[in-house]
């Protein structure tokens, strides 16, 4: 079929051009490097230049990499692996470099790539990385697997090794008890020698006493020293004076004193006893004695002492913080090393060297030498002053105690032999005597320069109340109580469940924010309120908070760091944190993680007097406790109330303790009695021993065998009842007391508020209705009977009883406020100390991160190579548009579909820059946001003791954010280098980290927000849906919001922009890899393409970066324009945290409501500084919020 000539002059008419023409038959092929449209023809190369010139169309060389082949009347793209340099030749791309669809010039380097490569080959670093990781993990699961084989077999080898290693424990005590034998040697044969001269006992006595250091026979040593005492006791009394006993043993003052105090000490009685019985004699006179041989020591005693230290450490220097030394130079055979080394300080703790020391004269004893070294550095710092012209010495200010830094860690840590043998007994001697004073005293006040002195506190109270409001009921969960926390004394505060002990103590200690108190508080005799001296009150809570990743000591030198007054000297600190150690009996294991649940650490007793030691780190002058021996066995309980007991006779602190059912001994150790029925009422406040006598006097008996603080607990809630009402007989009583046994709540006071809420203040219990009228009943008598007995009217208690244990004293001074240490100095010590957790830490995050970073990779394997070009050549291009001169034809409006046909090659691998983008974004969003909720959520609790206590919030919330992103931004760092590497970028390295690191960063801001304000039991899945939500649906890569919608609508884009952690990171590794090609992909133009519509680009097609004008200047160091925005939009997420960090869980942080607080200022006369830090932080954050607006909107020049 054939066209006819008016056809054919139409088709002529309408294709003009200067490069068009006439083709000679068109119905042949379409010539090589020509295109062709009816009877016109066109060629490529022509058309190249046509588009490029600058006189003419002006577009840019967008028609680079064109390829007309012969037969083709379209325009085709230079086909993949291949480059074209005019439009009729085709030619491989060459080893090295890679050569997409419409490649003119080979740009684009492939170091792995081969000649006529078709697709990008990875970098073999990238699956490097990948099989380490692999490999890493199978080794973490290996090597768990063998863990745990080997630790059952561990057991079973400790199992039949017992008896070797019991053995040879028993070679060691044999070796020990020698060596003490040896010692009291010369006393036994003196004792002997008197005794013979005095004509007292046989012979055979005296000899016996004489074979006792031979004999390895406990019973024979019985049988001596019974035979011994009945020597001494002519009367036949069966005690024995110490003085008179003396006389025969011819031991000095300190050695009598250490005498009597050890044997008493034994024996469990009091200090001052004065004789001994023979049973006390017989079982600890020859341990006693051998410990008082140890005070009164000569120079070759001091020597022997140092030279086991010596030898024990140089055996033991492997050990972490050994600092021991060898004197430097050369050594001849014939020198004595001994005479030149060298001790740490820390070695007197250690093993049982000074056994016959308690672990408070140990640290005294360890103090004075430090005192003596560093009085003696000072001196010599100062001659090396004067001999070099007063020249001024450096000082180490984390040593401190004004000696140089070269002699710090030696001369500040460590002690000489020399040294130790000239000063141990004297200075031994100084600890002993000032010990003895301190008990002879009993005052609590300081007895020594190296005791910390501790102001008092008095506490009185009168009609204390707090209400809360429920169903607008104004319920009383205290009801107003008077009473009295005397100085130096320990309070016990007791009651059945739902009594208010707990409320009580918050309302005493300024906790009470859940409700409202009333009534007036006495400080030292002046009205004050506890909360303008929160310095000088330490709060003990009933869960253990502490760092279970830190030592003892780390966890007591940390606070102390932090409750220390401002400039406080780290050896002062560590000094304190020794004391503290010794104070409690922690000396042993201070140097032991103190573990929780998933490791090993102390005991359960020895944490909760860690809890009690982070708190003596501030020297309150009062503590309250929150049930300090919940959770405790007898045995451990005991040791923690007996600590609290030395801390108020040694230290004069004054403890409050809620105390549930305490053993006997326990209750005798407290000086005072609080004893609460439920509605918070007073029903007994005196002197513990007192308390029996006043409830007999009531008609209440005790039971034989039955234990004084279950008898008062029984009374104050109404089970028991006196004997003239009868209405509850025993059996009864027991079935009751079993069926409320362990209902104590959980130190928040919500049992108080749950049984005031269920009674209306009377209390609610599980028996019938009768039977609960009748205990409210009772208990209101109690109550009643209290307040009448109490009342100055009836004058039962007398006046010498009412000041002493009721009244207020005369005014004295109140408790002096102290400087915290500086924002900046707090920040410091948290990010040490979050790092050092983190160090103990380093499995779990070695875990984490190799979970990360293998996901990482395993999607950038999964996605393959970066894919720069489709094959998709130009469809439906009409001649007349490529031969035109006249731009507006080729831009005009029936035309609209060209640039999309002429790029469709380049902008249809968008599609896998967008996959990719939302794949690794989503799923890395989501597992770094679970990872980075880990600080903040598992440490929250630990967070509100330490804001309650005063610790500055903004520093520990900054540390967090520091350490945080810091370790998250790491491990992106690794996954965008493995995947750079793996998917072949051709992009600068810096602009994937760049991505990365701000998908990092918005992901870590949002999960510090997140960890904030969202609670611990829900914060995973918060967090995950949150990520996974906003990080597909509002990045702009997926509907319902694409980019083009994202940047024409402005609240769009700023939803995307706040909320979504992936909005710049798909969009930043598909820009940065299209800014690298060459005009003719249509996202670059070269700067003469001065006609090219901005509407036209690919960028502007695929809506991609439209707010950056810059956006098609060619470059391969990437995208950079959404970089200050994405930090922005993170800085405000971060300071929204900070602030509403201050406002959450204010009441678990025993702080008021943040709007209770500014009323509160507002209404008084004193500073406004919460009201004023609220405006400027208002201000901060609208001004963060304004110019990430901007940002985000802003059209780049």
């Amino acid at each position: 079929m054939t066209t006819s000539s008016k056809d054919l002059a139409a088709e002529f008419n309408n294709i003009t051009g200067t490069i068009a023409e006439i083709r000679d038959d068109y119905r042949l092929p379409c010539p090589n490097g020509f295109v062709c449209e009816g009877v016109k023809q066109a060629s490529c190369d022509e058309v190249r230049k046509l588009f490029n010139d600058t006189e003419r169309l002006g577009l840019g060389d967008i028609m680079a990499g064109i390829w007309c082949p012969r037969e083709n009347n379209t325009l085709r793209n230079c086909p993949i692996g291949s480059y074209c340099p005019d439009s009729k030749k085709v030619m491989p791309c060459p080893s090295g470099f890679f050569c997409p669809h419409k490649t003119a010039i080979p740009e684009i380097s492939c170091p792995h790539c081969e000649e006529g490569a078709i697709e990008l080959v990875e970098n073999p670093l990238g699956y490097y990385i990948f099989y380490v990781c692999l490999a890493l993990v199978l080794f973490y699961v290996l090597a768990f697997s063998v863990f745990r084989y080997w630790t059952e077999q561990l057991i079973k080898l400790d199992k039949i090794n017992k008896r070797t290693l019991d053995t040879f424990k028993k070679l060691d005590i044999f070796d020990q008890r020698d060596k003490r034998m040896k010692r009291i040697r010369p006393t036994l044969e003196t004792l002997a020698r008197k005794m013979e001269e005095n004509k007292i006992g046989t012979r055979k006595v005296k000899n016996d006493i004489l074979k006792i250091p031979d004999s390895d026979d406990p019973q024979f040593h019985s049988q001596a020293l019974r035979a011994l005492f009945n020597a001494l006791d002519d009367d036949d009394s069966g005690t024995l004076s110490y003085n008179e006993f003396n006389h025969l043993l011819g031991m000095n003052q300190v050695q009598l004193q250490q005498f009597i105090g050890g044997m008493n000490s034994r024996a469990g009685l009091d200090y001052d006893t004065k004789v001994l019985t023979r049973a006390v004699f017989v079982k600890n006179f020859l341990p006693v004695l051998e410990e008082c041989s140890h005070f009164a020591p000569n120079e070759d005693d001091a020597r022997e002492l140092f030279d086991e230290m010596a030898k024990y450490e140089r055996e033991n220097k492997h050990k972490a913080g050994s600092h021991f030394e060898q004197p430097e130079g050369p050594q001849n055979e014939g020198d004595d090393d001994d005479e030149l080394v060298e001790i740490r300080f820390e070695t007197f703790r250690e093993k049982d060297f000074f056994h016959f020391l308690s672990q408070q004269q140990t640290n005294d004893l360890m103090k004075r030498f430090r005192w003596l070294r560093t009085q003696q550095n000072k001196n010599m710092q100062n001659r090396q002053q004067s001999n070099s012209g007063g020249g001024r010495a450096r000082r180490n200010t984390l040593l401190g105690g004004g000696f140089t830094k070269e002699h710090s860690v030696r001369d500040g840590l460590t002690i000489g032999r020399d040294e130790f043998v000239k000063n141990y007994p004297k200075l031994l001697k100084e600890v002993v005597t000032t010990n003895a004073a301190r008990r002879d005293s009993k005052s609590g006040e300081s007895s020594g320069a190296f005791d910390e002195e501790c102001e008092t506190i008095d506490i009185t109270f009168e009609d204390l109340s707090l209400s809360v409001e429920i169903a607008n009921t104004k319920v009383y969960i205290v009801d107003h109580v008077t009473g009295r926390l005397r100085a130096k004394t320990m309070t016990a505060l007791m009651g059945g469940s739902g009594a208010g002990k707990t409320s009580l103590l918050n309302a005493l200690c300024g906790r009470a924010f859940y409700g409202a108190v009333e009534g007036k508080i006495w400080i030292n005799g002046n009205i004050a309120s506890i909360e303008e001296h929160k310095d000088a009150v330490g709060f003990v809570p009933q869960d253990d908070t502490v760092y279970a990743e830190l030592t003892v000591k780390e966890n007591l030198i940390y606070s102390g760091k932090f409750r220390s007054e401002r400039g406080t000297d780290i050896l002062d600190i560590e000094d304190r944190a020794d004391s503290t150690l010794a104070k409690l009996g922690l000396a042993r294991v201070a140097n032991t993680i103190v573990g929780d649940v998933t490791r090993r650490g102390v005991s359960g007793g020895e944490k909760k007097r860690v809890n009690i030691g982070v708190e003596l780190m501030g020297l309150p002058s009062i503590i309250f406790l929150d049930e300090p021996t919940s959770g405790l066995d007898a045995s451990s309980a005991l040791l923690v109330m007996s600590s609290l007991k030395k801390l108020v006779d040694q230290s004069g602190v004054t403890v409050c303790a809620v105390i549930h059912q305490p053993r006997k001994v326990i209750f005798d150790l407290f000086d005072s009695l609080i004893l609460l029925s439920v509605g918070g009422k007073m029903c007994f406040h005196g002197p513990t021993d007192k308390a029996k006598d006043y409830f007999q006097s009531r008609g209440y008996h005790l039971p034989v065998g039955e234990s004084v603080a279950d008898w008062l607990i029984d009374i104050s809630s109404g089970q028991l009842a006196p004997d003239e009402d009868g209405l509850l007989d025993n059996q009864a009583t027991t079935r009751q007391r079993k069926s409320t046994m362990g209902l104590m709540g959980d130190g928040s006071g919500k049992e108080d508020l749950a049984a005031a809420a269920a009674t209306g203040g009377g209390g609610a219990t599980n028996l019938d209705e009768e039977e609960s009228d009748v205990q409210a009943l009772r208990r209101e008598q109690l109550s009643k009977g209290w307040i009448e007995y109490f009342d100055k009217k009836n004058k039962n208690i007398t006046k010498k009883s009412r000041l002493m244990y009721y009244s207020r004293p005369e005014p004295t001074d109140l408790p002096s406020h102290i400087i915290k240490p500086t924002f900046l100095d707090q920040l410091g010590v948290q990010l040490l100390r979050a790092v050092l957790v983190g160090r103990r830490n380093i499995f779990y995050k070695f875990v984490d991160t190799c979970i990360i970073v293998f996901v990482g990779i395993f999607l950038s394997l999964m996605q393959g190579t970066t894919v720069l070009s489709e094959d998709a050549d130009p469809q439906g291009i009409r001649l007349k548009y490529l031969v035109t001169e006249d731009p507006a034809l080729v831009l005009s409006n029936e035309n609209d579909k060209f640039f999309e046909q002429l790029f469709a090659y380049s902008m249809r691998a968008n599609e896998d820059f967008r996959q990719y983008g939302l794949k690794a974004g989503v799923i890395l969003a989501v597992i770094i946001g679970l990872t980075a909720t880990k600080p903040m959520t598992e440490k929250r609790v630990e967070f509100f003791r330490e804001s309650g206590s005063g610790y500055d919030v903004n520093a520990y919330f900054l540390a967090m954010n520091i350490v945080t992103t810091v370790e998250h931004s790491a491990q992106l760092v690794i996954v965008g280098s493995a995947a750079y590497w793996l998917r072949d970028s051709i992009v600068g390295r810096g602009s994937y980290y760049a991505s990365f690191l701000m998908l990092a960063w918005l992901t870590v801001s949002w999960a510090l927000l997140l960890s904030v304000v969202v609670p611990p039991k829900n914060i995973f899945n918060i967090v995950g849906f949150f990520m996974a939500f906003s990080g597909l649906l509002f990045s702009g890569a997926s509907p319902p919001i694409l980019y083009a919608e994202l940047y024409s609508n402005p609240v769009y884009g700023l939803i995307c922009g706040f909320f979504s952690p992936t909005r710049f990171f798909t969009e930043g590794l598909a820009v940065s890899e299209h800014r690298c090609l060459p005009a003719q992909s249509g996202f670059t133009q070269e700067p003469y393409a001065v006609n090219f519509p901005p509407d036209k680009t690919a960028f502007a097609i695929l809506g991609l970066a439209e707010n950056d004008s810059t956006v098609t200047t060619r470059t391969c160091n990437g995208w950079f324009w959404y970089i200050l925005p994405c930090i922005m939009v993170g800085v405000t997420i971060r300071i929204a945290a900070g602030g509403l960090i201050h406002v959450v869980g204010r009441s678990q942080q025993a702080k008021r409501s943040f709007s209770a607080e500014i009323k509160a200022e507002i209404k008084s006369n004193g500073p406004k500084t919460t009201t004023f830090t609220f405006v400027l932080y208002m201000i901060v954050l609208l001004a963060s919020i304004t110019i990430s607006t901007w940002l985000l909107l802003r059209q780049a020049a």
